[in-house]
């Protein structure tokens, strides 16, 4: 099984013979969407244009900020052991033991993707350039020469790197050694 996001017909996925699709009127916050990430437990979680909606088995739930839908554009999603981070126009939110709050930062950020190593921090892409999070503290990382420098639009972990889509300028490499 494949799932797909599609930009206005909601979160589909594609058996090899079949394509279903979950919209709104199934209770996805928004029939945008940006990301779909597969938690250990099975459960499926989508980025959508207006928040993040929640597949367990049959069921769909929407993520709550206190009494209120969270309806802030999501552009990504990760999951990291008990925690799930959420990349969103207006800065990077946090879920952990089940509440949702938002990264108190210096800096407002329009996170636009998260990437994380194995074992490591985690990487925000940025419109700002690229960021780490350690211990709940940012760190905006320097990239050296021109090509590397702008908006960080993706973020590609391997084993040795990090590769980084930089708006408007293709791709530079981040050695790990």
């Amino acid at each position: 099984m494949v799932w797909l996001g599609t930009n206005g017909e909601g979160a589909c996925q594609y058996s090899g013979l079949y394509l279903r699709c979950l919209t709104s009127l199934h209770g996805l916050n928004n029939n945008r969407v940006w990301d779909i990430a597969r938690s250990a437990s099975g459960d499926f979680w989508f980025a959508t244009d207006q928040g993040v909606s929640v597949l367990k088995g049959q069921s769909m739930y929407q993520v709550y900020r206190g009494d209120t839908v969270f309806d802030t554009k999501v552009n990504d999603i990760l999951l990291v052991k008990d925690r799930v981070f959420i990349a969103t126009d207006n800065g990077l939110y946090v879920i952990s033991n089940g509440v949702l709050s938002k990264l108190e930062s210096d800096v407002i950020l329009k996170v636009n993707r998260l990437a994380q190593k194995e074992g490591s921090s985690i990487w925000l892409a940025t419109d700002s350039g690229l960021y780490t999070l350690e211990n709940s503290i940012l760190h905006r990382i320097d990239l050296a020469g021109p090509a590397c420098q702008g908006p960080v639009a993706a973020l590609a972990p391997t084993n040795e790197s990090l590769w980084l889509g930089i708006t408007g300028r293709g791709v530079c490499q981040l050695d790990f050694g």
